[in-house]
């Protein structure tokens, strides 16, 4: 049995996350990491205006939020049906190419990383590191960085003029 792992938010929100959705990432890990530390069970990580703290679940469940009555389910599956698919693809192409590539994260890029991140998110640098150690999806994230810069750096692109492209691709 082949077993794969696949950061299925990515597939279902259409695509890699930002670097907003990295950062903001982060500071809610660490917000639930801090929430474990301290005990504070009921608790969950939210972010406030430009703060990320632990709030009571009870905050969060106080009403139901449910879809519009008109959205029309199916539509949005059929619309989407696609491009699901072709996430879905490149998620098991990516695999497969990072397996082949031997393409691997060592510390020195995680700490790295920290040094790079720490000032700008205002975490401690070894906290940082910690958290990046212990954390997949900060590792699948610089794996896919690396496969990005490897597919790039061995791909011959050329810019085309909308005069060399077909009439049915040019914006009119």
């Amino acid at each position: 049995m082949e077993v794969r792992t696949s950061i299925l938010g990515h597939i279902q929100r259409g695509g890699t996350p930002s670097a907003w959705d990295r950062v903001l990432g982060t500071r809610y890990g660490i917000c639930a990491c801090d929430i474990v530390a301290n005990e504070q069970w009921g608790y969950m990580s939210a972010q406030r205006g430009f703060e990320v703290v632990p709030v009571p679940l009870s905050d969060a469940l106080q009403s139901n939020k449910q879809l519009p009555e008109e959205f029309d389910t199916e539509k949005f599956f059929q619309e989407n049906r696609a491009y699901a698919i072709f996430q879905s693809k490149w998620a098991l192409l990516r695999e497969e190419i990072i397996k082949a590539e031997q393409l691997t994260v060592d510390d020195s890029v995680l700490v790295a990383l920290a040094e790079k991140e720490a000032s700008k998110i205002g975490i401690d640098k070894e906290r940082l590191i910690a958290y990046y150690k212990s954390s997949d999806q900060v590792k699948d994230r610089l794996l896919g960085d690396k496969l990005m810069d490897l597919l790039i750096s061995s791909s011959k692109i050329t810019e085309l003029d909308d005069k060399s492209l077909p009439n049915k691709l040019v914006k009119g």
